[in-house]
Protein backbone atom coordinates (compact mmCIF):
# COMPACT_ATOMS: atom_id res chain seq x y z
CA UNK A 1 0.00 0.00 0.00
CA UNK A 2 1.04 3.60 -0.66
CA UNK A 3 -0.33 6.75 0.94
CA UNK A 4 -0.67 10.24 -0.55
CA UNK A 5 1.77 12.47 1.38
CA UNK A 6 -0.73 15.33 1.23
CA UNK A 7 -4.22 14.00 1.97
CA UNK A 8 -3.40 10.48 3.28
CA UNK A 9 -5.60 8.71 0.71
CA UNK A 10 -4.56 5.05 0.56
CA UNK A 11 -3.70 3.47 -2.78
CA UNK A 12 -2.18 0.26 -4.06
CA UNK A 13 1.19 1.62 -5.14
CA UNK A 14 3.25 4.72 -5.90
CA UNK A 15 2.06 4.71 -9.50
CA UNK A 16 -1.50 5.26 -8.32
CA UNK A 17 -0.30 7.96 -5.91
CA UNK A 18 1.39 9.81 -8.78
CA UNK A 19 -1.79 9.59 -10.89
CA UNK A 20 -3.86 10.83 -7.95
CA UNK A 21 -1.53 13.76 -7.23
CA UNK A 22 -1.38 14.73 -10.90
CA UNK A 23 -5.16 14.64 -11.11
CA UNK A 24 -5.58 16.75 -7.95
CA UNK A 25 -3.02 19.26 -9.19
CA UNK A 26 -4.69 19.47 -12.64
CA UNK A 27 -8.00 20.51 -11.07
CA UNK A 28 -6.24 23.11 -8.96
CA UNK A 29 -6.27 21.55 -5.50
CA UNK A 30 -4.13 24.02 -3.57
CA UNK A 31 -2.64 21.55 -1.08
CA UNK A 32 -1.45 19.09 -3.73
CA UNK A 33 -0.18 21.87 -5.99
CA UNK A 34 1.75 23.49 -3.13
CA UNK A 35 3.30 20.18 -2.06
CA UNK A 36 4.41 19.34 -5.60
CA UNK A 37 5.84 22.83 -6.15
CA UNK A 38 7.76 22.72 -2.88
CA UNK A 39 9.08 19.18 -3.14
CA UNK A 40 9.03 17.95 -6.73
CA UNK A 41 8.64 20.50 -9.52
CA UNK A 42 7.24 23.99 -10.09
CA UNK A 43 6.08 22.90 -13.56
CA UNK A 44 3.55 20.26 -14.44
CA UNK A 45 4.98 16.80 -15.14
CA UNK A 46 3.34 13.60 -16.34
CA UNK A 47 2.29 10.85 -13.90
CA UNK A 48 5.17 8.55 -15.01
CA UNK A 49 7.66 11.36 -14.48
CA UNK A 50 6.06 12.17 -11.14
CA UNK A 51 6.37 8.55 -10.06
CA UNK A 52 10.09 8.61 -10.81
CA UNK A 53 10.47 11.86 -8.88
CA UNK A 54 8.54 10.48 -5.91
CA UNK A 55 10.75 7.39 -5.91
CA UNK A 56 13.80 9.68 -5.89
CA UNK A 57 12.32 11.77 -3.09
CA UNK A 58 11.66 8.68 -0.96
CA UNK A 59 14.96 6.98 -1.71
CA UNK A 60 16.93 6.16 1.44
CA UNK A 61 20.62 6.70 0.70
CA UNK A 62 22.10 5.48 3.99
CA UNK A 63 19.51 4.69 6.67
CA UNK A 64 15.90 5.57 7.39
CA UNK A 65 16.72 7.64 10.48
CA UNK A 66 19.02 9.89 8.43
CA UNK A 67 16.33 10.31 5.77
CA UNK A 68 13.81 11.55 8.35
CA UNK A 69 16.29 14.00 9.85
CA UNK A 70 17.45 15.28 6.46
CA UNK A 71 13.91 15.91 5.23
CA UNK A 72 12.97 17.63 8.49
CA UNK A 73 16.02 19.90 8.38
CA UNK A 74 15.38 20.79 4.74
CA UNK A 75 11.80 21.77 5.57
CA UNK A 76 12.37 23.83 8.72
CA UNK A 77 16.06 24.64 9.23
CA UNK A 78 17.48 25.46 5.82
CA UNK A 79 18.37 29.02 4.80
CA UNK A 80 16.03 30.84 5.12
CA UNK A 81 14.46 28.82 7.94
CA UNK A 82 10.75 28.54 8.60
CA UNK A 83 9.44 32.03 9.57
CA UNK A 84 8.64 30.85 13.10
CA UNK A 85 12.21 29.59 13.56
CA UNK A 86 13.50 32.95 12.33
CA UNK A 87 11.34 34.79 14.88
CA UNK A 88 12.45 32.44 17.67
CA UNK A 89 16.05 33.58 17.36
CA UNK A 90 14.95 36.67 19.33
CA UNK A 91 11.24 36.22 20.13
CA UNK A 92 8.94 39.04 21.16
CA UNK A 93 6.32 38.61 23.88
CA UNK A 94 3.67 38.38 21.16
CA UNK A 95 5.49 35.48 19.49
CA UNK A 96 5.80 33.75 22.87
CA UNK A 97 2.09 34.33 23.58
CA UNK A 98 1.05 33.02 20.16
CA UNK A 99 3.24 29.99 20.77
CA UNK A 100 1.57 29.37 24.15
CA UNK A 101 -2.01 29.48 22.85
CA UNK A 102 -1.60 27.43 19.68
CA UNK A 103 0.73 24.90 21.30
CA UNK A 104 -1.86 24.26 24.01
CA UNK A 105 -4.12 22.88 21.27
CA UNK A 106 -1.27 20.92 19.70
CA UNK A 107 -0.47 19.23 23.01
CA UNK A 108 -4.11 18.25 23.54
CA UNK A 109 -3.95 16.31 20.26
CA UNK A 110 -0.42 15.10 20.99
CA UNK A 111 -1.47 13.22 24.10
CA UNK A 112 -4.42 11.69 22.23
CA UNK A 113 -2.12 10.54 19.42
CA UNK A 114 0.27 8.99 21.95
CA UNK A 115 -2.70 7.24 23.56
CA UNK A 116 -3.72 5.72 20.23
CA UNK A 117 -0.18 4.40 19.75
CA UNK A 118 -0.32 2.93 23.25
CA UNK A 119 -3.68 1.28 22.56
CA UNK A 120 -2.70 -0.17 19.18
CA UNK A 121 0.83 -1.50 19.82
CA UNK A 122 1.80 -4.89 21.25
CA UNK A 123 5.38 -3.76 21.91
CA UNK A 124 6.19 -3.29 25.59
CA UNK A 125 9.06 -0.99 24.61
CA UNK A 126 6.67 1.28 22.73
CA UNK A 127 4.08 1.15 25.53
CA UNK A 128 6.65 2.37 28.07
CA UNK A 129 7.88 5.03 25.64
CA UNK A 130 4.39 6.42 25.14
CA UNK A 131 3.48 6.32 28.83
CA UNK A 132 6.56 8.38 29.59
CA UNK A 133 5.67 10.84 26.82
CA UNK A 134 2.09 11.25 28.05
CA UNK A 135 3.20 11.86 31.62
CA UNK A 136 6.03 14.22 30.70
CA UNK A 137 4.07 16.28 28.21
CA UNK A 138 0.67 16.60 29.83
CA UNK A 139 0.50 15.37 33.42
CA UNK A 140 3.92 15.74 35.02
CA UNK A 141 6.35 13.14 36.29
CA UNK A 142 8.54 12.58 39.38
CA UNK A 143 7.20 15.70 41.05
CA UNK A 144 8.03 17.92 38.06
CA UNK A 145 5.38 20.01 36.29
CA UNK A 146 4.26 18.82 32.86
CA UNK A 147 5.48 20.46 29.67
CA UNK A 148 1.89 21.67 29.25
CA UNK A 149 1.92 23.39 32.65
CA UNK A 150 5.27 25.02 31.86
CA UNK A 151 3.73 26.25 28.59
CA UNK A 152 0.80 27.84 30.42
CA UNK A 153 3.14 29.56 32.89
CA UNK A 154 5.17 30.88 29.96
CA UNK A 155 2.01 32.35 28.43
CA UNK A 156 0.97 33.94 31.72
CA UNK A 157 4.42 35.49 32.10
CA UNK A 158 3.99 37.51 28.89
CA UNK A 159 0.51 38.82 29.71
CA UNK A 160 -2.00 36.06 28.99
CA UNK A 161 -4.26 34.53 31.61
CA UNK A 162 -4.67 30.83 32.24
CA UNK A 163 -8.32 31.17 31.22
CA UNK A 164 -7.37 32.84 27.94
CA UNK A 165 -5.16 29.91 27.05
CA UNK A 166 -7.44 27.09 28.20
CA UNK A 167 -10.66 28.50 26.73
CA UNK A 168 -9.16 29.67 23.43
CA UNK A 169 -10.12 28.18 20.11
CA UNK A 170 -7.32 27.16 17.74
CA UNK A 171 -6.77 29.25 14.65
CA UNK A 172 -7.85 27.58 11.41
CA UNK A 173 -4.35 26.50 10.42
CA UNK A 174 -3.90 24.74 13.76
CA UNK A 175 -7.37 23.21 13.49
CA UNK A 176 -6.59 21.89 10.00
CA UNK A 177 -3.30 20.38 11.21
CA UNK A 178 -5.02 18.76 14.19
CA UNK A 179 -7.64 17.32 11.83
CA UNK A 180 -4.90 15.53 9.89
CA UNK A 181 -3.23 14.19 13.06
CA UNK A 182 -6.61 13.05 14.38
CA UNK A 183 -7.23 11.22 11.10
CA UNK A 184 -3.84 9.50 11.36
CA UNK A 185 -4.43 8.51 14.99
CA UNK A 186 -7.90 7.10 14.44
CA UNK A 187 -7.34 5.29 11.15
CA UNK A 188 -3.73 4.14 10.81
CA UNK A 189 -1.47 1.57 12.42
CA UNK A 190 0.54 2.51 15.54
CA UNK A 191 3.83 2.68 13.66
CA UNK A 192 2.38 5.17 11.19
CA UNK A 193 0.97 7.30 14.03
CA UNK A 194 4.40 7.27 15.65
CA UNK A 195 5.99 8.24 12.32
CA UNK A 196 3.61 11.18 12.05
CA UNK A 197 4.01 12.55 15.58
CA UNK A 198 7.32 11.83 17.23
CA UNK A 199 9.76 12.98 14.51
CA UNK A 200 8.15 16.41 15.02
CA UNK A 201 10.11 16.56 18.29
CA UNK A 202 13.19 17.18 16.17
CA UNK A 203 12.02 20.80 16.03
CA UNK A 204 13.35 21.55 19.53
CA UNK A 205 16.31 19.17 19.53
CA UNK A 206 19.48 20.85 20.78
CA UNK A 207 21.52 18.56 18.50
CA UNK A 208 19.79 19.50 15.25
CA UNK A 209 22.79 21.57 14.07
CA UNK A 210 25.03 18.54 14.43
CA UNK A 211 23.05 17.02 11.55
CA UNK A 212 23.59 19.98 9.25
CA UNK A 213 20.86 22.44 10.21
CA UNK A 214 21.88 26.04 9.63
CA UNK A 215 19.77 27.25 12.55
CA UNK A 216 18.64 25.95 15.92
CA UNK A 217 15.08 26.15 17.23
CA UNK A 218 16.09 29.33 19.01
CA UNK A 219 19.28 31.23 19.76
CA UNK A 220 20.62 29.64 22.99
CA UNK A 221 21.65 33.12 24.13
CA UNK A 222 18.02 33.92 24.96
CA UNK A 223 18.18 31.39 27.79
CA UNK A 224 20.60 33.65 29.67
CA UNK A 225 20.41 37.22 28.31
CA UNK A 226 17.14 38.21 30.09
CA UNK A 227 15.43 38.97 26.77
CA UNK A 228 12.62 36.52 27.64
CA UNK A 229 10.89 35.78 30.94
CA UNK A 230 12.22 33.15 33.37
CA UNK A 231 9.08 31.10 32.70
CA UNK A 232 9.82 31.13 28.96
CA UNK A 233 13.38 30.04 29.72
CA UNK A 234 12.05 27.15 31.83
CA UNK A 235 9.70 25.98 29.10
CA UNK A 236 12.18 26.24 26.25
CA UNK A 237 15.01 24.62 28.20
CA UNK A 238 12.81 21.67 29.12
CA UNK A 239 11.96 20.91 25.50
CA UNK A 240 15.53 21.65 24.41
CA UNK A 241 16.72 18.94 26.80
CA UNK A 242 14.06 16.26 26.42
CA UNK A 243 13.32 16.36 22.70
CA UNK A 244 16.84 15.18 21.86
CA UNK A 245 16.25 11.74 23.38
CA UNK A 246 12.53 11.58 22.54
CA UNK A 247 13.00 12.21 18.82
CA UNK A 248 16.01 9.91 18.49
CA UNK A 249 14.29 7.10 20.38
CA UNK A 250 11.28 7.41 18.07
CA UNK A 251 13.44 7.29 14.94
CA UNK A 252 15.18 4.18 16.27
CA UNK A 253 11.80 2.52 16.88
CA UNK A 254 10.65 3.38 13.35
CA UNK A 255 13.89 2.04 11.86
CA UNK A 256 13.50 -1.28 13.68
CA UNK A 257 9.82 -1.85 12.96
CA UNK A 258 9.75 -0.55 9.37
CA UNK A 259 11.17 -3.90 8.33
CA UNK A 260 9.93 -4.08 4.73
CA UNK A 261 10.07 -1.65 1.78
CA UNK A 262 6.29 -1.20 1.81
CA UNK A 263 6.10 -0.38 5.52
CA UNK A 264 9.08 1.95 5.24
CA UNK A 265 7.44 3.83 2.37
CA UNK A 266 4.19 4.22 4.30
CA UNK A 267 6.10 5.63 7.29
CA UNK A 268 7.83 8.12 5.01
CA UNK A 269 4.61 9.21 3.31
CA UNK A 270 2.74 9.75 6.57
CA UNK A 271 5.70 11.66 7.97
CA UNK A 272 5.68 13.94 4.90
CA UNK A 273 1.97 14.65 5.35
CA UNK A 274 2.57 15.38 9.02
CA UNK A 275 5.41 17.87 8.51
CA UNK A 276 3.23 19.61 5.94
CA UNK A 277 0.62 20.05 8.66
CA UNK A 278 3.30 21.03 11.18
CA UNK A 279 4.58 23.77 8.86
CA UNK A 280 1.07 25.20 8.68
CA UNK A 281 0.67 24.94 12.46
CA UNK A 282 3.93 26.85 13.06
CA UNK A 283 2.52 29.61 10.84
CA UNK A 284 -0.50 29.72 13.15
CA UNK A 285 1.74 30.50 16.13
CA UNK A 286 2.93 33.62 14.30
CA UNK A 287 -0.59 34.51 13.15
CA UNK A 288 -1.81 34.35 16.75
CA UNK A 289 1.07 36.58 17.84
CA UNK A 290 0.07 39.19 15.28
CA UNK A 291 -3.51 39.12 16.59
CA UNK A 292 -2.19 39.81 20.10
CA UNK A 293 -0.11 42.87 19.19
CA UNK A 294 -1.08 45.80 21.43
CA UNK A 295 -3.20 43.55 23.69
CA UNK A 296 -0.61 42.23 26.15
Amino acid sequence: MSICPVCLEKMLDLGMVSQHMSREASVGDEKHVAWLHRNISSTRISPPELRRELERFLRVESDLKSWFISRFIHRFFSNPPHPFIAKMQKPTKEVIAGYAIEHHHFLKQWVKSCSYILAKTDSEEVEKYELENILTEYYGKDGKPSHHELLIKMGISVGLTRKQILTSRPLQKTADAIKLWKNVAENLDWLLILSAMHPLELIASSSIREYGAEFGYFNPAILRDNSITPEAVNFLFEGYSLDVSHSKDALDIISVHADSPNVREECQEVFLASINAFDMYLDARLDRGLLLEGKL
